[in-house]
């Protein structure tokens, strides 16, 4: 009997439309935005207190790095906007001034960003920095960067050493950007 009930209770709920299936639509797909951030790790540069002593007060010196991670077509078209984070941690006896530069492949300058940076006193110095990039800043900045330029200039003397161990400014910089996937 209790068999016979349920088999009635089934055809009863099929036949009477009370179904719980809808139509499906896969055209939802052509909608669909897939959107994610992008974390990445740029550049990480080291200079010590005794390169600092040895270079010219008040003149840069500097180092290229090529760079064409955002070159490549599939990043280069999907990259919408974004922010580069930099770091900078100074343990030297030296106030030091940084500029970063991002450059095309013709060694035109596209992008800086400058930075004056303390001398370390009983602690480290850390300066941190985030630089925004909207989708305009995006399409002429970062998908163009060919080379990033490091230039340090040395604002204190030549001859005073940190207390600190191992003195050196460690300067780090990373990007997060949204990219459109589809």
């Amino acid at each position: 009997m209790k068999r016979i009930l349920k088999i009635v209770m089934i055809l009863a709920l099929m036949t009477s439309g009370l179904s719980c299936v809808e139509r499906q639509d896969f055209d939802q797909y052509q909608d669909l935005d897939i959107i994610p951030k992008v974390p990445a790790s740029l550049l990480y540069y080291e200079v010590s207190e005794t390169a600092l002593n040895n270079a010219p007060i008040g003149v840069p010196f500097s180092e290229d790095y090529n760079f064409d991670a955002f070159n490549e077509d599939f990043i280069a078209d999907r990259i919408i906007e974004g922010s580069i984070a930099y770091e900078i941690v100074n343990t030297t006896s030296k106030p030091v001034d940084i500029v970063v530069t991002f450059l095309d492949e013709n060694d035109r300058e596209l992008d800086f960003t400058d930075f004056s940076v303390a001398a370390a006193t009983s602690e480290p110095f850390v300066l941190e920095k985030t630089v925004a990039y909207n989708q305009a800043d995006t399409q002429r900045v970062v998908k163009n960067i060919s080379s990033i330029r490091i230039r340090v200039i040395n604002r204190g003397d030549n001859t005073s050493q940190s207390s600190l161990k191992d003195p050196k400014v460690i300067f780090k910089s990373s990007a997060e950007f949204k990219v459109r996937l589809k």
